[in-house]
């Protein structure tokens, strides 16, 4: 009975140590806009594409790192922004440079978050890799 009790702890140990964490999910590549929706209608297209080409570079450090992508909305403004980024103590949301999103998921190929303004709107983000 000890033997099975054994292997059993054993299994359980070994699976989470193999679940990835939010951060290392988040922080494991660039992610892209695929969508944004508004009340869930689609915007994407309505978004000019100078910022639906921008790369997000997440980094473990709370660092955000915005690459205007090929093409820039303004030829003078500098290539990238570091903005602040960090979870809730909870990991249901997170801060992005001061606006809280809630995750909607957060998966190797997919990044949804979801903001809701004061005349209750709300915003879908989508990203993908």
């Amino acid at each position: 009975m000890k033997y099975k009790f054994f292997i059993a702890s054993f299994l359980f140990v070994s699976c989470k140590k193999n679940e990835i964490s939010k951060t290392e999910l988040l922080t494991d590549s660039s992610w892209v806009y695929q969508d944004a929706k508004l009340n869930g209608v689609s915007i994407f297209s309505t978004i000019p594409g100078c910022l639906r080409d921008n790369l997000f570079f997440y980094k473990k450090n709370g660092e955000l790192t915005v690459d205007d992508g090929p093409t820039k909305c303004n030829a003078t403004s500098p290539q990238t922004e570091n903005l602040p980024w960090y979870f809730f103590s909870n990991d249901d949301s997170i801060s992005i440079n001061g606006v809280r999103n809630k995750i909607i998921e957060l998966s190797k190929t997919q990044f949804i978050t979801e903001v809701t303004t004061s005349a209750n709107d709300k915003f879908l983000y989508i990203h993908g890799k």
